[in-house]
């Protein structure tokens, strides 16, 4: 291959030629798999990784079966790898994937590596695949015996993720050691929770280390604070040029923040097309009261009803689950629309899980939402659980309902006295009428060993 040929294939050419609309995801994706296994340097066959991270992600205008096959030479190119920094930099590639959920087990495995660089690699990809799903796993590196380059690692990735569910233990480290009070502070304010609003407060009553300030006064104007606003006006006077850059902008970020307009903050989420950015700007309404938000998705739900449901999947909210249970009953509405309206529900809640099975055994309604349904469950319950609840639905007649129980299975929380039962299901499933069942099943079974 001539060098000019090499060049305008190469993962930098080709994201170019992505963002300048001069080629399409679907046609970039076979030379991004090729190169990602036998580009001749690392450098490149690792820039080809992240590029097909970012389409498993479905940026840059790729569609769902191009980010499925990005995500699959994702995995391959992980089989493959045969160094400890070709690892990690897959995995780190992986993180960009936002939200393709065959990346999820790949990734949730590799947080138990024994090598402490793959973890903090695959905590990483963990923050950037942004499922509910993996909170938990994140957060259990927070407990005082892991070593500290994981802890920071856990910390960074469930700020990225949006951990709702992580707040109560991201608090106390606010007041603690001053570089994880720092990364504490950063991750909740991408979190946009307003938990630590107090704990902030006292860290700006006392000269603590510069970063720790910064980032309390950086928090605290997210959340609309003028309390924040004498240590503004003092850091804008500071001697250090990234300094006053940080508080001037705080200061826009104070002023975005107290115009409270749910419409425009909506508007903003929806008109980004990027689906890991909507999700940021999405963040923005956890600060209004649910109860508005909720009325301006009704106004908006018409023009893009898609969009709405996994702008409102990025709250969390009880009343967003119910909110989100009523959409999936919408007749009228695309069923598509009403399957993501169920795959957005964070079933963390035992009633959500039982209303979601009951979903799922509904012989009325379309196998996508009942599919849905279950895989929703899954991240959430206990083996045992699912077992109990949807254990019968590993013999429906539908192929995207058995599936969705495989699924199930590889995400929940893992019982001990569940592996025979696990097996029962799953190994009939490898010899499934159906493809896809059987692609499933084999995948599967292959990460519950």
């Amino acid at each position: 291959m001539s060098e000019a040929v090499a060049d305008e294939t190469s993962a930098e050419r080709l994201r170019a030629r992505l963002e300048r609309g001069e080629t399409t995801a679907a046609d970039a994706i076979q030379t991004l798999a090729v190169s990602a296994i036998e580009a001749p340097t690392r450098s490149a066959r690792l820039e080809a990784c992240r590029l097909l991270g970012d389409l498993a992600g479905r940026a840059l205008g790729a569609e769902w079966e191009v980010a499925e096959r990005a995500a699959f030479a994702l995995l391959e190119a992980a089989r493959v790898a045969d160094t400890a920094a070709d690892r990690r930099g897959v995995l780190e590639a992986m993180g960009r994937g936002f939200r393709n959920i065959w990346l999820l087990p790949f990734v949730h495995r590799r947080l138990s590596d024994r090598d402490p660089n793959i973890a903090a690699a695959a905590l990483q990809a963990a923050g950037g695949l942004g499922f509910p799903a993996l909170e938990e796993a994140v957060a259990s590196f927070l407990g005082d015996g892991t070593p500290t380059q994981l802890r920071r690692a856990a910390i960074a990735a469930l700020g990225r993720m949006g951990a709702m569910s992580a707040i109560d233990r991201l608090v106390p480290l606010v007041l603690g050691d001053p570089t994880e009070a720092a990364a504490a502070l950063i991750a909740l304010t991408e979190i946009r929770s307003a938990a630590a609003r107090d704990s902030a407060l006292v860290v700006l009553d006392h000269d603590l280390e510069p970063e720790v300030q910064i980032a309390a006064v950086r928090y605290l104007a997210e959340l609309g604070a003028l309390e924040v606003s004498p240590m503004l006006r003092r850091l804008t006077r500071h001697d250090h040029p990234e300094v006053r850059i940080a508080a001037t902008e705080a200061a826009r970020a104070l002023k975005a923040e107290r115009s409270r307009d749910a419409t425009e903050r909506f508007l903003v989420a929806l008109g980004e097309p990027d689906r890991a950015v909507r999700a940021i700007h999405a963040r923005r309404l956890r600060t209004l009261p649910t109860a508005t938000v909720i009325e301006q998705a009704e106004v908006l739900f018409a023009e893009d009803p898609g969009g709405v449901v996994q702008i409102l999947g990025e709250l969390r909210d009880a009343d967003v689950t119910r909110y989100l249970l009523a959409v999936a009953e919408r007749a009228e509405l695309p069923t598509a629309v009403r399957a993501r309206a169920v795959g957005a529900i964070e079933a963390d809640q035992a009633w959500e899980r039982t209303a979601l099975a009951a979903m799922a055994h509904r012989d009325d309604t379309d196998d996508s939402l009942r599919a849905a349904a279950v895989q929703a469950m899954g991240a959430f319950a206990s083996s045992t659980e699912l077992l109990d609840k949807i254990g019968d639905l590993a013999t429906s007649t539908a192929p995207s309902i058995r599936g969705a129980v495989l699924w199930a299975l590889q995400l929940a929380i893992r019982s001990t006295d569940d592996g025979a039962a696990i097996s029962r299901i799953v190994a009939p499933m490898l010899d499934d009428t159906d493809p896809m069942v059987r692609r499933r099943a084999a995948y599967v079974a292959g990460n519950l060993g």
